[in-house]
């Protein structure tokens, strides 16, 4: 009886320790909470824009990562791009993209990018690398909410028509505004009604900058390189199946 104890005991350790290997090695680590993709015309690859938390650790990933559609999209076995926006829509042959990295005690003193490189992710991919202003400017940054009544599709761009800006009281009405894709995403509500349109726009530009929360002291023409991004909401019940696949992410259901 004893002896069979023993065996029993080392067993159980056994099967607890092909358990934690098998959760360790064997399996995802993340749980995809969003995930969203745009397709690249005449191409099998697709761009994916994704955010996944921990199974079993608070850890997250989250980013921008390509692969070929025919693939399985888990997070731990991609490799994310270094890019916040892209410069140009993305086609077969050529990403174009931007990266913002901390400034980490070095400020802009142009805006020039800091360093340009190359990368090959089945695709060639084109990368400009600034550092991101952090503080208070005379340039907005800021999130903007616009409302749209309708909006119409090219090859490039989407345009927005009689958009108001909510924020501002609807004060500012613009009788139309275009942006051009690659940086655009569509947020929908259960029934793929769009809740509202994301687009991110890159700023490079000079301003005065507030030194330190100091009002007094202000430091004029300096570097400001930011990301803003606009939410555009519709006035009226919108579907996302009314915009193309190219050059916008959508949701994955």
């Amino acid at each position: 009886m004893k002896l069979f104890m023993i065996y029993r005991t080392r067993y159980i350790r056994f099967k607890f320790l092909v358990f934690t290997v098998f959760i360790i090695f064997g399996c995802e680590n993340y749980k995809i909470e969003e995930l969203y993709q745009q397709r690249i015309p005449d191409s099998s690859l697709v761009i994916y824009d994704f955010f996944a938390g921990g199974i079993y650790t608070d850890s997250s990933i989250y980013g921008y990562a390509i692969l070929d559609s025919t693939k399985k999209f888990l997070p731990s076995n991609v490799d994310r791009l270094p890019l916040v926006y892209f410069k140009n829509i993305p086609n077969k042959s050529l990403l174009e993209v931007v990266n913002l990295v901390k400034p980490n005690g070095n400020e802009n003193s142009s805006l020039s990018p800091i360093r340009r490189y190359t990368i090959n992710k089945n695709i060639k991919i084109n990368v400009e690398e600034y550092i991101s202003f952090i503080g208070s400017s005379s340039i907005d940054c800021s999130l903007r909410r616009l409302e749209f009544n309708s909006f119409s599709e090219t090859n490039d761009s989407i345009i927005f028509y009689e958009v108001k800006d909510i924020d501002r009281n609807h004060i500012n009405t613009t009788s139309k505004v275009s942006y051009r894709k690659g940086n655009i995403k569509i947020i929908e509500f259960p029934e793929n009604t769009v809740s509202r349109i994301e687009i991110k726009d890159l700023i490079i530009d000079y301003g005065d900058i507030i030194e330190s929360n100091q009002i007094d002291s202000i430091i004029h023409n300096n570097p400001i390189i930011c990301l803003k991004t606009y939410y555009l909401i519709p006035k009226n019940k919108v579907y996302s199946c009314e915009f193309s696949d190219y050059g916008i992410f959508k949701k994955i259901n």
